[in-house]
């Protein structure tokens, strides 16, 4: 449960670190997931690309997969 393990990321600051949680997600997660889709896509486009990345990357609309579906790539869940 990606949107759960993102929570749970979040929960580990206190009530007086809000700011600084929010400074995290923005920078190290946000900022860089808009990047990396930018630069996957290219590679995606072309077929039989592998891209790992870390879990909190992925969920939410700011999430890599949620970005890619934006572009119109099909994002399915495999088992």
């Amino acid at each position: 449960d990606l949107d759960r393990l993102h929570a749970m990321s979040l929960s580990m600051y206190s009530a007086q670190e809000t700011h600084l949680a929010q400074q995290f997600e923005k920078q190290f997660i946000t900022m860089r997931n808009k990047r990396m889709v930018e630069r996957m896509e290219r590679h995606l486009k072309q077929g039989g690309a592998f891209v790992g990345v870390g879990a909190l990357h992925l969920s939410g609309d700011e999430g890599i997969l949620r970005l890619l579906q934006k572009r119109g790539f099909t994002v399915k869940r495999a088992y």
